[in-house]
C-alpha cells in the first residue's frame, strides 16, 4: 500500500526542484529521510562486511621506476590485484600530500558554499557545460531509490574546461590535482599493460587515456544511515578509477560474495578497475586477440558520440549503415531467449463494450481483469472508447514527428525532462550502467497534472497528443475503477490514492534495424507505474515474460495494451486486498482483534493471513524437547548452592536463550491478580478502553492498540491486542493507569524489578565477572510492561498470535496463563514452552546478545493463534527504549580480546529500538544489522 500512496516520481521532482540535494535536506535538520531514499530491504539486508578481516591489496609504488627487477615485482602485484580483486590501493603514488588534501579542501568548500551560488551550476544537461553540481545522475532513472550524496562533475580531458567555468572555491585544486591524476593514469596504463605481457604503451595507445571525468561527492551525515545508502551496489562504467577518499570511510567492495570494507589508508589512493577493462582482466581469456578486443571499443565515448549527434538510431539509418555499432550489441545470455519458447500463448484480450451495460455484464469484465492482473500482468482491451481515428492519427503525429527533418527535431533535444514538458532523444539511460544501447528514438511528454501549453509542443503531433491523451485518461479512470472492484475495493479506490493524477506520454520509434539480432528495442524491463496503456502499430516485436517464456504481444487491429506497473504489483497479487486501507480501517474502530472476535466473526480478515511459508512450520518438529527449568529456591542458602544455580543458568543463556524459574519470590496471588488485571481491561467496554488507545508511547506511560507494527513492513498483522506501560525509570502516577488493572500493575512490578535485579546479578556471575557488572551498565534501569490478550481465533491454522522475532531488550520476563502456544526456536525446531504453574519464563535479549558479544543467545520465538481463548500473557522488558539516552553499547571490554574481537558495531538503544520498531515483527533479526 505505500508504493501507491507514495508517487516516487513526484517526491524526486520536488527534491530535484530545490537545487540544494541532500545538503539541503540535513540544513533543513530533518529528521527522517524522505521515502525516495529508502533502500529495499534486500540491499540493506548485506550492507555489513560478512569476512571483516579481508583487506585490498595494498601496492606501494616508490619503487616503480628504480630498476626492472623492482618494477616487474610492482607489476606482479598489480595483475593480482586486478584479475583477483579488481580494487588495490596505492602509496607513494607520486601525488603530493599537500595535492590531496587541497583538493578534498576544495570539494568540501564547494558542496558547503551558500545554496544560492551553488544553483549557478546546477543542470542535469551535461553535454554543453564542463561543469555541473546536482544529487543523483540518475535521478529520473527507473533506479529503486535515491543515493544520500551530491556531486559536482567536471571534464578536464580531451578538452579542460578554462578557468571561467571552474567555481573560484576549487578551480586551483582541480587543475593542480587532476595534473597528478593524468600522470599517475599514465603509469597505471602502463603497469596494467605490462601486467597483460603487451608493450607498455599498449592501453594508452588505445586511448585509454584520452579522457578523464572528475566526479567529487558529498555525503551529508545521515539521521537514519541504516535506511539507505550514500551509493548504490555497481561498477564503475570506466577504464580505470583513481578514488581519493577522506578519513570518514564507508566504501566497502564485492569480493568473493561478501562485503569487504576498504578503509582509508592516509596519502594511499584507491584504484579500480572499470567495466571496459573487465574482459582484459577475465582468468583464462589472457590473449592479445580478447585484448584488443575488449579495449579497442570505449563505450561512454562512443555514447556520448552517438548522443551529440542529436539524430538518434534514426540518423544511423538515414546514413545508411549496414552493420549495428557495437554500443547496441546486446550481452549474448540477453539475446538468447528472444525467441518465445511457447509460441501458441496468448495474453488475455478483453471487450469492454458491455462495461456500462449492467452490473452482472460490469462483474464479468472485473473478473477477466482480475484474473489478467493477477496471472498475466498484461492484456489487451478492445471496444475500450478510444475512437479508430483518434489512434490513427496518435500513431501518425509520432511517424511525422520522428520523420521529421533533424534541425526540427533537434529543437526539442534534451535530457532534461525535469524542467521541459517535451523532450526528444534516444535511450533515457544511454549515460547509466545499461549493458548496451536499445535500437530506439523516443520523445516524452508530461500530460498530467500540469498540461503542456500547445506552444510547447511540435505542430506535427500537437492536436493528435491533447486529443489522445483526452481519451487515455478517460480510459485509465474506467481501468482504475475496474481494478480496484478486481481487489474487493469500492471503485474509487486506486484513484483517491492519486494513481490517475500524472500522466505521462513515451512515443517510441523504432527504425529498421539492419542486423536485428545483435540488439534490442527495448531491453528486459518492468514500468515503474501504476498502469501502462500501450498502442501500437501492426509491426509487432512485443514479448513479455510469462511462466519463465517469451510470449509475443501480437499487434490487435484497434486493441490497446494494458499492463500492472510495479507501483501496483502487491494489488496484483492473489491477496486481493488493499493491506493499508485494510489496516487503517481496522485500526481506526480501537476495538482491535477482541472487537472482531465480539462482532462474531467466523473468517479471519485477510489482514491476518501469514504467508504459507511462515505456515508450514507451525507445529514443532521436536515435540519431546523442553527448555530448562531452574529452582531459585536455594540461591541465598551458601555459595556452593548459588553456584549451581549459576551454572544453570550459564548453560540456559548459552545454549537456549529461554528458561522458566520457579521459587522465583514473586507470590502466586500477584502472579493471578497481574493476569486478572489484564483480563480484566481487555474485556472492558469498547468505549473505556478508547480512552487509553494510542500509538505514541514516547509520550505517554500507558497505551492501549493492537499491534506496535501495524502500519510497518510486516507481511501480516498479529492476533492479539496489547497494552504497554513503562514503569522505570519513571513510574506512571495512579491516575494514568486503568483502575481495572492499577494495583496489580504496581504490585507485581515491584515483584519483577527486585526478580530482575537477581536475574543480572546470576548472569554476570555467569559472564566470570563481578554480581553488580550488568547492573552497573544500566541493565535494570528501565522496564517496560506488555500485557497481551490473544482472543480465540476461528481459523487459528491462518494466522500467528505473534509472529517470529527476538526482543529488543537486555532481559524479558514472561508470565504466561495455562492455555500455552508459545514456542521458541531451537537448533532449527519449534519447541512447546508447555505452562509451568506458578513458573516465570526467562527470555535473554537482543542487547544482552550483543554486549555479551554472543556469549548469551537471543533467540527467535512466536505465539501460536488458538481455538481457546482469551490466552493472557505480561511481558517485562529490561531495556531502556523510550527515554533519550545517549549511552552506547557494545560488546562490553571484560568480554572481547584479540582472540574473542567485537562482533558487533556499537549502538545506543534508541537507534536500536527506532530500527527495531520500524522493521516490526516481519521475522528477520534487527541484531544481524549491526553484526561486523
Amino acid at each position: 500500500m505505500a508504493s501507491i500512496e507514495f508517487d516516487s516520481y513526484l517526491e524526486r521532482k520536488a527534491f530535484d526542484e530545490t537545487k540544494e540535494g541532500v545538503k539541503g535536506l540535513v540544513d533543513a535538520k530533518i529528521t527522517e529521510i524522505p521515502r525516495i531514499f529508502h533502500v529495499p530491504r534486500d540491499s540493506l539486508a548485506d550492507k555489513k562486511p560478512s569476512v571483516s578481516d579481508l583487506e585490498i591489496p595494498t601496492i606501494d609504488f616508490a619503487s616503480v621506476q628504480v630498476d626492472t627487477a623492482s618494477r616487474e615485482a610492482v607489476v606482479e602485484k598489480v595483475k593480482h590485484a586486478a584479475e583477483k580483486w579488481g580494487f588495490f590501493q596505492v602509496i607513494n603514488h607520486g601525488i603530493p600530500l599537500k595535492v590531496l588534501e587541497e583538493i578534498q579542501d576544495g570539494v568540501r568548500t564547494f558542496h558547503e558554499e551558500d545554496p544560492e551560488v551553488k544553483k549557478q551550476y546546477f543542470t542535469r544537461d551535461d553535454d554543453n557545460k564542463k561543469f555541473i553540481y546536482n544529487s543523483n545522475f540518475d535521478l529520473y532513472s527507473s533506479s529503486t531509490s535515491l543515493n544520500w550524496r551530491d556531486s559536482f562533475v567536471c571534464y578536464i580531458a580531451p578538452d579542460p574546461p578554462t578557468p571561467e567555468e571552474l567555481p573560484v572555491t576549487c578551480r586551483d585544486a582541480l587543475f593542480e590535482y587532476s595534473k597528478h591524476v593524468m600522470s599517475l593514469g599514465g603509469l597505471l596504463f602502463e603497469l596494467l599493460s605490462e601486467a597483460l605481457g603487451l608493450e607498455s604503451e599498449t592501453l594508452k595507445s588505445k586511448e585509454c587515456l584520452k579522457t578523464l571525468l572528475m566526479v567529487c561527492h558529498y555525503y551529508p551525515p545521515c539521521p537514519k544511515p541504516d535506511l539507505t545508502l550514500g551509493i548504490s551496489k555497481h561498477s564503475d562504467n570506466s577504464f580505470l578509477t583513481v578514488l581519493l577518499q577522506d578519513n570518514i570511510g564507508g566504501l566497502q567492495i564485492l569480493h568473493q560474495d561478501s562485503w569487504v570494507d576498504v578503509a582509508p589508508l592516509p596519502g594511499s589512493l584507491v584504484i579500480n578497475i572499470g567495466d571496459f577493462l573487465q574482459q582484459t582482466f577475465c582468468e583464462e581469456k589472457e590473449t592479445t586477440m580478447v585484448t584488443e578486443t575488449s579495449i579497442e571499443f570505449d563505450p561512454y565515448m562512443d555514447r556520448k558520440a552517438f548522443d551529440e549527434t542529436k539524430e538518434g538510431v534514426k540518423g544511423l539509418v538515414d546514413a545508411k549503415i549496414t552493420q549495428v555499432p557495437r554500443i547496441f550489441h546486446v550481452p549474448q545470455d540477453s539475446l538468447t531467449g528472444k525467441k518465445p519458447s511457447v509460441s501458441d500463448l496468448k495474453i488475455p484480450t478483453i471487450d469492454f463494450a458491455s462495461v456500462d451495460l449492467d452490473t452482472a455484464s460490469r462483474e464479468a469484465i472485473v473478473e477477466k481483469v482480475k484474473y489478467a492482473a493477477e496471472k498475466w500482468g498484461f492484456f489487451q482491451v478492445i471496444n475500450h472508447g478510444v475512437p479508430l481515428k483518434v489512434l490513427e492519427e496518435i500513431k501518425d503525429g509520432v511517424r511525422r514527428f520522428h520523420e521529421e527533418d533533424p534541425e526540427v527535431k533537434k529543437q526539442y533535444f534534451s535530457r532534461d525532462l525535469a524542467n521541459k514538458n517535451f523532450v526528444y532523444y534516444s535511450n533515457f539511460d544511454l549515460y547509466s550502467s545499461s549493458t548496451s544501447v536499445n535500437w530506439r528514438d523516443t520523445f516524452t511528454c508530461y500530460i498530467a497534472p500540469d498540461h503542456p501549453t500547445p506552444e510547447e509542443l511540435p505542430v506535427t503531433c500537437r492536436d493528435a497528443m491533447f486529443e489522445y491523451s483526452k481519451h487515455v485518461m478517460s480510459l485509465g479512470g474506467l481501468l482504475f475503477e475496474l481494478l480496484s472492484e478486481a481487489l474487493g475495493l469500492k471503485s474509487e479506490t486506486l484513484k483517491s490514492k492519486e494513481c490517475l493524477k500524472t500522466l505521462l506520454m513515451i512515443c517510441h520509434y523504432y527504425p529498421p534495424c539492419p542486423q536485428p539480432d545483435l540488439t534490442l528495442g527495448i531491453s528486459k524491463h518492468s514500468d515503474d507505474s501504476f498502469l501502462t496503456i500501450l498502442l501500437q502499430d501492426n509491426i509487432g516485436g512485443l514479448q513479455i515474460l510469462h511462466q519463465d517464456s517469451w510470449v509475443d504481444v501480437s499487434p490487435f487491429p484497434g486493441a490497446l495494451i494494458i499492463n500492472i506497473g510495479d507501483f501496483l504489483q502487491k494489488m496484483g497479487t492473489k491477496t486481493s486486498v488493499d493491506p493499508f486501507m485494510e489496516r487503517k480501517a481496522f485500526d481506526e474502530t480501537k476495538e482491535g482483534v477482541k472487537g472482531l472476535v465480539d462482532a462474531k466473526i467466523t473468517e479471519v480478515p485477510r489482514i491476518f493471513h501469514v504467508p504459507r511459508d511462515s505456515l508450514a512450520d507451525k507445529k514443532p518438529s521436536v515435540s519431546d524437547l523442553e527448555i530448562p527449568i531452574i529452582d531459585f529456591a536455594s540461591v541465598h542458602v551458601d555459595t556452593a548452592s548459588r553456584e549451581a544455580v549459576v551454572e544453570k543458568v550459564k548453560h540456559a543463556a548459552e545454549k537456549w536463550g529461554f528458561f522458566q524459574v520457579i521459587n522465583h519470590g514473586v507470590p502466586l496471588n500477584v502472579l493471578k491478580e497481574i493476569e486478572d488485571g489484564g483480563r480484566r481491561f481487555h474485556e472492558e467496554d469498547p468505549d473505556v478502553k478508547k480512552r487509553y488507545f494510542s500509538r505514541d508511547l514516547a509520550i505517554k506511560n500507558f497505551v492501549y492498540n493492537s499491534n506496535f507494527d501495524l502500519y510497518g513492513s510486516s507481511p501480516s498483522v498479529n492476533w492479539r491486542d496489547t497494552f504497554a506501560c513503562y514503569i522505570a525509570p519513571d513510574p506512571p502516577t495512579p491516575d494514568e493507569l486503568p483502575v481495572t488493572c492499577r494495583d496489580a500493575m504496581f504490585e507485581y512490578s515491584k515483584h519483577v524489578m527486585s526478580l530482575g535485579s537477581l536475574l543480572f546479578e546470576l548472569l554476570s556471575e555467569a559472564l566470570g565477572l563481578e554480581p553488580d557488572i550488568l547492573k552497573s551498565k544500566e541493565c535494570l534501569k528501565s522496564l517496560l510492561m506488555l500485557c497481551h490478550y490473544y482472543p480465540p481465533c476461528p481459523q487459528p491454522d491462518l494466522t500467528l498470535g505473534t509472529s517470529k522475532h527476538s526482543d529488543n531488550s537486555f532481559l524479558t520476563i514472561l508470565l504466561q496463563d495455562n492455555i500455552g502456544g508459545l514456542q521458541i526456536l531451537h537448533q532449527d525446531s519449534w519447541v512447546d514452552v508447555a505452562p509451568l504453574p506458578g513458573a516465570l519464563i526467562i527470555n535473554i535479549g537482543d542487547f544482552l546478545q550483543l554486549i555479551t558479544n554472543d556469549k548469551f543467545i537471543s533467540v527467535d520465538h512466536r505465539v501460536l493463534a488458538n481455538r481457546q481463548g482469551p490466552r493472557i500473557s505480561v511481558a517485562s522488558f529490561f531495556s531502556s527504549s523510550k527515554r533519550a539516552n545517549s549511552t552506547v553499547y557494545g560488546p562490553m571490554k571484560e568480554l572481547v580480546s584479540e582472540e574473542n574481537p567485537p562482533k558487533y558495531r556499537d549502538i545506543t538503544i534508541k537507534e536500536y529500538t527506532d530500527g527495531y520498531t520500524e522493521k516490526g515483527l516481519d521475522g528477520t533479526s534487527y541484531l544481524m544489522n549491526l553484526r561486523i
